[in-house]
C-alpha cells in the first residue's frame, strides 16, 4: 500500500520547477526526468488526480480520460511520501497535547484520533504513520466487541467479529480493562477471538480507511524540452521514446521500436 501525505499547492510546483531548472542545467537526465514526473501525481478530497505541469507551470486535472489544463489551484491534495520531505513524528499524542483530562475512555481515544488527524491533513505525518498511531488505539467491550471512532467523521464503529457496524461510543461500564495480561481479560475467550480476527484483517483494520487505493492514471500533459516527442498529428507532446502518439493514435518521427 502506498504511504500518503498532505502536500501544499505551493510546495509542489515549486517541486516542478524544481525538476525543469536542474534538467535544464543538466543535473538531471531525461530518463530519470521522464519516470520522476510519471509519479508526480495527487489527489484531491473529491478523488480527482491532478498534476503541475514543469514547463507551462499550471496544474492539470485528469477528466478520466486525459489531462486538462485547469483555471483553478487544488487543495488538500494527497501524495506519495516521497514527493514530501518534512520531519514526521512517529509518537502518540501526550497527555499534555490532548488537553484537559477525559471523562471516559471513548473521550480519549476520540481526542487522540483528532490529534493525529489534524497532524495527517497538515501534512505533519503520512497516512502509514496514522497505521502507527492508531492501531492500538481501540476499547474492548465484555461481550467481545471491538469499538474504534472513524478516523475522518469519529462517529463510532463496533467489530463484531465479521464486519465494521456503525454504533453509539461504548459505555464505560461495559468495557473490558485491558490493562495486564490479555489472558485474563475474558475467560471464554470470546474478546481474544474477537481480536485475533480484527488482527488478521491487515491494513484493513479500521472501519474508515485513512485513504483510498492509490491508483494515479498514466501518462502526463507535458514534458520538459528533451524529453517529449511533438505529434505531428495534433501537435501534442509525448514520452521521447514512444511510436505513436497516446493523444490521437498517430505514429512518431524517430519513436522507439
Amino acid at each position: 500500500m502506498t504511504a500518503l501525505r498532505v502536500l501544499e499547492p505551493g510546495y509542489v510546483e515549486a517541486l516542478a520547477e524544481r525538476i525543469d531548472i536542474e534538467l535544464k542545467l543538466g543535473l538531471l537526465d531525461p530518463d530519470g526526468v521522464r519516470a520522476m514526473l510519471e509519479e508526480f501525481k495527487l489527489r484531491d478530497e473529491a478523488g480527482h488526480y491532478w498534476t503541475f505541469g514543469p514547463v507551462s507551470q499550471r496544474w492539470y486535472q485528469h477528466d478520466g480520460m486525459d489531462w486538462a489544463p485547469s483555471q483553478t489551484t487544488p487543495h488538500g491534495l494527497e501524495g506519495p511520501d516521497f514527493l514530501g520531505d518534512r520531519e514526521t513524528i512517529v509518537a502518540e499524542p501526550s497527555e499534555d497535547d490532548l488537553g484537559p483530562q477525559a471523562r471516559t475512555a471513548a473521550e480519549a481515544l476520540e481526542r487522540v484520533r483528532q490529534q493525529v488527524r489534524e497532524a495527517y491533513v497538515s501534512g505533519s505525518i503520512d497516512s502509514d504513520q496514522v497505521l502507527e498511531l492508531l492501531s492500538e488505539q481501540i476499547l474492548i467491550e465484555k461481550d467481545g466487541t471491538i469499538w474504534m471512532p472513524g478516523f475522518h467523521t469519529g462517529q463510532w464503529y463496533g467489530f463484531n467479529g465479521q464486519t465494521w457496524i456503525l454504533g453509539q461510543a461504548p459505555a464505560e461500564e461495559k468495557l473490558v480493562s485491558t490493562d495486564g495480561d490479555p489472558s485474563n481479560w475474558n475467560p471464554d475467550g470470546r474478546v481474544l477471538e474477537n481480536v485475533a480476527e480484527w488482527l488478521d484483517r491487515g491494513d484493513d483494520i479500521f472501519p474508515e480507511p485513512v485513504c483510498a487505493p492509490w491508483s494515479p492514471p498514466e501518462g502526463f500533459p507535458e514534458m520538459p524540452r528533451g524529453t517529449e516527442t511533438r505529434c505531428p498529428a495534433c501537435g501534442r507532446e509525448n514520452e521521447s521514446d514512444s511510436r505513436f502518439c497516446r493523444h490521437c493514435g498517430a505514429q512518431l518521427p524517430g519513436g522507439g521500436t
